[in-house]
């Protein structure tokens, strides 16, 4: 089960939960994958991703490194 979800909303991206509540909003599909890993909670982590051509996909993310 994937925790996050991106949807392609017009010329933003939005990053939703698990629940579908709005995380936040991005101007391209990179910063919203990059911003996911703040959010994921385990390793390896599944972000599915729907894109303006009604196609979805599942992306791997791997948490950020804390220092």
């Amino acid at each position: 089960m994937c925790e996050l979800s991106i949807i392609s909303r017009g010329s933003r991206w939005i990053l939703l939960d698990a629940n579908a509540w709005e995380l936040a909003q991005f101007g391209s599909e990179a910063d919203a994958l990059s911003a996911a890993t703040d959010y994921i909670q385990e390793s390896p982590a599944f972000v599915l991703v729907g894109g303006a051509d009604g196609e979805w996909r599942e992306e791997r993310l791997e948490p950020q490194a804390r220092h």
